[in-house]
This record gives C-alpha cells, structure tokens and sequence, in this order.
C-alpha cells in the first residue's frame, strides 16, 4: 500500500497539520492552572523563593542550538583618514624612524642563542 503525500499512515486520521487533541487540551489545562495560580505575578513571586528552579524552567524553554547565517559588508581601509595630517610625513617628504646607535651587541647571523644566559 502507498500513501499520498501529506496522508498520515491512518488514512482516517488527522491531516497534516492539523493539532493534536491531546496536546491542545493539555496547554488549555496549563494556562488556565497558570492564570489560577496568580498568573505573572505569581511566577514571579515563585521565581524570588527559588531562583534556581526558575532558571532550570527557563533554560528547557530555551532552543539548544541556533544556526546564523551571518553576511557582512565591512569594507577594510587603512591609511590615513582624509583631513588629518601624516605623522611620518613633513612637507611631503617621508621621515624614516630613528634607529638607536649599534653599541656592538648585535648577535651573529646564524645565532640561536638570545644572550650568554639562556643555556
């Protein structure tokens, strides 16, 4: 036997879509045993006498993971912002940095070593 598409296993069952009677009823029952039990206020009067249980309700209501389909257009510039002068420029000439003078402690070329103390 095949079923069509959209027919559940039962062909006199419900449609697709259609709420589950149970379920319903059940919701129906919470809220209404919610708006007894003072409502909001209620909740909230519950929540200062136990937090932690408060919270563990909250987070089982909570999705488990969420998916983001994150699309940027930041566009990246470097440089100098327009109106603001170049510090390393004077009259349009570059300025090299200043190096410190060599006082002769430059290491040799195929050196590993950073000083005499790092054995």
């Amino acid at each position: 036997m095949t079923f069509k598409p959209g027919q559940s296993g039962n062909p006199k069952g419900r449609f697709k879509g259609s709420t589950n009677k149970i379920t319903k009823d059940l919701k129906t029952a919470y809220l209404e045993a919610f708006e007894l039990r003072g409502g909001v206020q209620g909740l909230l009067d519950w929540s200062e006498k136990s937090p932690d249980a408060f919270y563990g309700q909250i987070s089982k209501m909570l999705p488990k993971e969420m998916v983001a389909d994150v699309q940027s257009s930041i566009e990246l510039r470097w440089g100098v912002r327009p109106g603001l002068p170049d510090p390393n420029v004077i009259e349009g000439e570059i300025i090299a940095p200043e190096l410190p003078e060599p006082d002769g402690t430059a290491l040799p070329v195929n050196s590993n070593k950073l000083s005499e103390s790092d054995d």
